[in-house]
């Protein structure tokens, strides 16, 4: 596994950290680099967890996809 040191700023807590590794993972199975299971042991979550995390949080998750998507054409 690699490793990437990312400077977030102070206000960012453990809450917002790990919901950026949430979003991160969404992002990186969303486009097929990692599986679902892979995705969710980068979370840190259970596979079924994280694909109901992906349920609950569809349209945040599609936003913030479309807004990478557009940024990587």
């Amino acid at each position: 596994m690699k490793t990437i040191t990312l400077n977030l700023p102070h206000e960012i807590n453990e809450a917002n950290a790990r919901e950026i590794k949430i979003a991160v993972a969404a992002i990186l199975f969303d486009k097929s680099v990692i599986t679902s299971e892979e995705a969710a042991r980068f979370a840190g979550m259970t596979k079924r967890n994280f694909l109901v995390t992906m349920g609950n949080y569809a349209h945040i998750y599609t936003q913030m996809l479309g807004a990478a998507r557009k940024a990587g054409q």
